[in-house]
């Protein structure tokens, strides 16, 4: 019976190495400095992985990369060929046959009969190349095990004997980014043509950019892709990044959201059985007064709405390059992408773990939570009362620092659910309501924030719950 013994050797190679310690079971530690501050380690638990084939199945291996930063943007690994090929060549120069990198990415089951490739999260393989590939990538300091896998399948038509190659890997700190313009350049990320501009697009928002940005307060216009509207968006003091624009995509019973540009993690698609539904902006227009599980959302003209004034004007959306847009207002239900929001009957208050994944912000983003009581911490889970902390001195009794920079929440009113006061979209110009993903222990309410700015009472509220089928305004955060 054939045997083929097939040695990858793993090399790390680091170009600002500044001390290289093997342990005694044999771990290569490398430890850089980027500059004076930022430290860089690897450690790679093995050097070589070893296969030996008796039939042509399909197997593979893992090895355990460690990398560690004190930099709070994180770090990329990289891998590539260590050699001038990507094939995996016998040890005997006179024997021709090699085992060569898959083609493009494959899971184990569609592998050829002779291929090898490597994955990053042990079901996707994806061929080597000569030039560097990002394999793992982090936004936060601190230590991190990544699992790498090395797949191979052999054909039991080649010559006994080990096939090898050597594959090489890089760490380097994320770069430092000022703005977000200047992260999501340094992202890579491209520009799309909307009207006379070009502009980043929401879907393209990952923590990374996010943890790059450096000066705070720092925003940008950016698209959303799936109706090429402009949002502002600002990395803000809590560390994270923001719309500081009411969101204002329009729902269509006939148009299905996907994964691909909508943020969908329980499910591939969504089509949402009511379709957004236009109104002139005043208070007291009917509210849709379809069934209850129905979820939708409510078209509040091109009103913009400057801090607490009563006031609404109309400007084209194009044109007004401003934040007081007041977007539209949905239901609970529309706001987590479910056409049945009485599934979501276990309450989330002190478990952010299980809120609601799905939502209608765009891919990268979601909706924020209230599930923690601790509001004064940078990373705190009450995410809207974090700004009123942040902004508005911690306030309940005052919201002038939500409605201006760089926050720029608007009063928007709402809209009441029809089987109780009758279906009506009121008070623009005194309330702004926001929902969060959080909800109760009932099939029937869901928390949101709000906002008073009544001639009388001028407050902010920042945990109640309320009827899921009332209409509120939605801000998203990234991810």
């Amino acid at each position: 019976m054939q045997k083929i013994k097939l040695g990858a050797l793993l090399t790390l190679f680091i170009a600002a190495i500044v001390s290289t310690n093997a342990s005694a079971d044999g771990e290569n530690i490398l430890t850089v400095n980027a500059d004076v501050t930022t430290k860089l380690s690897l450690i790679l638990s093995q050097q070589q992985m070893n296969f030996t084939f008796e039939d042509g199945a399909f197997q593979s291996s893992n090895v355990t990369i460690t990398g560690s930063t004190n930099s709070s943007r994180g770090y990329k690994i990289s891998v590539q060929a260590n050699l001038p090929y990507t094939e995996l060549k016998h040890q005997k120069v006179t024997i021709l046959d090699n085992i060569p990198a898959i083609a493009e990415p494959l899971e184990s089951s569609a592998f050829p009969e002779s291929g090898w490739g490597y994955s990053t999260d042990a079901t996707l393989f994806k061929p080597l190349t000569i030039e560097p590939a990002t394999a793992f990538e982090t936004a936060v300091n601190g230590r991190i095990d990544h699992t790498f896998s090395t797949g191979i399948k052999a054909s039991t038509t080649l010559p006994a004997g080990i096939y090898s190659n050597e594959l090489l890997f890089s760490i380097v700190a994320n770069p430092t980014a000022t703005s977000l313009e200047m992260a999501y350049e340094d992202s890579g990320a491209e520009r799309v043509t909307v009207g006379n501009g070009e502009y980043f697009t929401m879907q393209d928002m990952t923590p990374l950019i996010c943890a790059m940005v450096d000066d705070i307060p720092s925003e940008i216009q950016a698209v959303d892709v799936r109706d090429n509207k402009l949002y502002w968006i600002t990395k803000l003091a809590d560390g994270h990044c923001w719309m500081t624009q009411n969101l204002d995509f329009d729902l269509d019973a006939n148009v299905a959201l996907t994964s691909d540009t909508t943020n969908l993690k329980t499910v591939s698609s969504w089509t949402p059985s009511v379709s957004t539904t236009t109104v002139d902006g005043a208070p007291g227009v009917t509210w849709p007064t379809e069934p209850r599980v129905d979820p939708r959302s409510l078209e509040i003209g091109d009103n913009y709405q400057y801090g607490n004034s009563s006031a609404l004007r109309n400007v084209p959306y194009d044109e007004s390059g401003q934040h007081g847009h007041v977007g539209n207002i949905y239901t609970w239900m529309a706001a987590i992408a479910t056409n049945d929001g009485t599934a979501f009957v276990h309450s989330t208050m002190g478990h952010p773990e299980r809120v609601p994944q799905d939502s209608i912000c765009p891919k990268g983003w979601r909706l924020p939570t209230i599930t923690d009581s601790d509001h004064t911490k940078k990373n705190s889970d009450n995410e809207f009362a974090r700004l009123n902390y942040l902004y508005n001195e911690d306030s309940s009794t005052s919201n002038t620092g939500l409605y201006s920079a760089p926050l720029y929440f608007t009063t928007a009113g709402f809209g009441w659910e029809a089987g109780y006061y009758g279906g009506v979209y009121g008070h623009p110009g005194r309330y702004g309501e926001y929902w969060a993903s959080t909800h109760p222990e009932s099939d029937m309410h869901s928390y949101y924030v709000e906002m008073d700015s009544s001639l009388y009472t001028n407050s902010f509220s920042q945990l109640i719950n309320n009827d899921r089928y009332d209409g509120k305004s939605i801000r998203c955060i990234a991810e």
